[in-house]
């Protein structure tokens, strides 16, 4: 999947940029926000090309897990990447 736009929303919700029918995904279970970018790289439509992301739990039950490992974070429902 593309991350092309600024935000781009998780869960099990057919509403999702990215729609994941599993049993442990909440409806709407996290973001994966864009940051950053060279202002020399945009899209096709004119967009930013983020040069770092960061993924932030919406208040789902089962938190964000990271390479199966509950990501720890500095800013509560926030994980870096």
């Amino acid at each position: 999947f593309s991350l092309m736009k600024d935000q781009t929303s998780i869960g099990r919700d057919s509403q999702c940029d990215l729609h994941l029918d599993w049993d442990g995904m909440s409806r709407s279970h996290a973001v994966i926000e864009g940051l950053g970018g060279d202002a020399n790289l945009v899209t096709p439509a004119g967009g930013r090309i983020h040069s770092s992301f960061r993924v932030r739990d919406c208040g789902s039950s089962n938190g964000i897990y990271v390479n199966f490992v509950q990501s720890p974070s500095t800013e509560p429902g926030v994980a870096y990447f």
